[in-house]
């Protein structure tokens, strides 16, 4: 009896561990399955995980000074702000470097512009506008981010090249490329709407 009762409790302690190493998350679950099962979002998704993110942190991206005015009344790129932008920007973790780096050299660009050719009045070139939609109003987009059609005119392994639209807001099309790394899918470049 006893030679039975041991490795029935072998066989039971087993199967418990084996249902608790590999066990299946449940309906109501809100961790992140993609970390759970190693699988890293699409760049579809890293597109919407990314505007869903600008939506929740545009009003934080909005408060940076960028463009001030100096003692002479000239305008000026303030560098520390549009750091501290882009730090904000990197945090989403939807970015990738070299996109950091292009909006880095358009600030810097813009700041070299702006010493050699001062502006007083009027709002300068570019700074009118949402530096990530190229738009006056993101909200208008990010409101909608659930309506968006996405194509695809480019995959391969490691890049991508998608097309996002709002068919409620036609001629509205953005481009956004992706490249792919050890981190996953990161956004390098969208577009100007059309």
């Amino acid at each position: 009896m006893k030679s039975r009762s041991i490795p029935t409790f072998l066989l039971c302690v087993f199967l418990l561990q084996f249902a608790v190493t590999k066990s299946t998350p449940v309906s109501g679950y809100s961790g992140s399955f993609a970390s759970q099962n190693n699988i890293q979002p699409s760049p579809k998704e890293m597109i919407i995980r990314f505007l869903k993110w600008y939506k929740t942190n545009l009003q934080k991206a909005n408060k940076f000074p960028i463009l001030v005015k100096d003692s002479a009344d000239n305008f000026m790129v303030n560098t520390n702000a549009s750091d501290n932008y882009l730090k904000l920007l990197n945090s989403s973790k939807c970015l990738s470097p070299r996109y950091i780096a292009y909006w880095r050299s358009y600030f810097d660009d813009q700041a070299i512009g702006l010493q050699s050719n001062p502006v007083q009045s009027g709002t300068p070139a570019g700074f009118d506008l949402d530096f990530v939609l190229v738009t006056r109003q993101p909200e208008l987009i990010l409101d909608h981010v659930n309506e968006a059609r996405f194509d695809t005119y480019s995959l391969s392994k490691n890049m991508a090249r998608i097309g996002v639209s709002w068919p409620k807001q036609p001629g509205l099309e953005y481009i956004i490329e992706l490249t792919k790394n050890k981190s996953g899918w990161q956004i390098d470049f969208i577009s100007s709407p059309n």
